[in-house]
């Protein structure tokens, strides 16, 4: 009876380990094994998320000026500004996507939206 548990029960196999053993060591071994195990994880996860906040912060360096970018990094508020070389708007149109579709950028920008 006692043997054929242990192939269908996983915890009997822990008690079984323990009787040729201290408990005491036992429980601390396992405990340093997961320790291990959590540090390593929790190392991992860090490795991810950094190399997550560097992609983020890329593309945010790619599609707008550096000197914004920074600033929203950093979690300062972004005052307006004029650039001479790009205008950025940022807004929520209904029907925007038809209405691009039908039109050139120029009249979408300049003609659709002015009005």
């Amino acid at each position: 009876m006692s043997i054929r548990y242990y192939k269908f029960f996983p915890f009997f196999s822990f008690f079984r380990e323990i009787e040729s053993g201290n408990i005491l060591d036992n429980l601390l071994s396992r405990m340093e094994q997961y320790a291990n195990n959590l540090e390593s994880l929790v190392e991992e996860r860090t490795a991810d998320y950094l190399e997550e906040k560097r992609k983020a912060e890329n593309l945010l360096y790619q599609l707008l000026p550096k000197s914004v970018a920074s600033q929203l990094i950093h979690g300062k508020s972004v005052t307006a500004e004029a650039f001479d070389g790009v205008t950025i708007y940022f807004s929520d149109i209904v029907g925007f996507t038809s209405l691009s579709a039908q039109s050139t950028p120029m009249q979408v920008t300049v003609e659709r939206i002015s009005s």
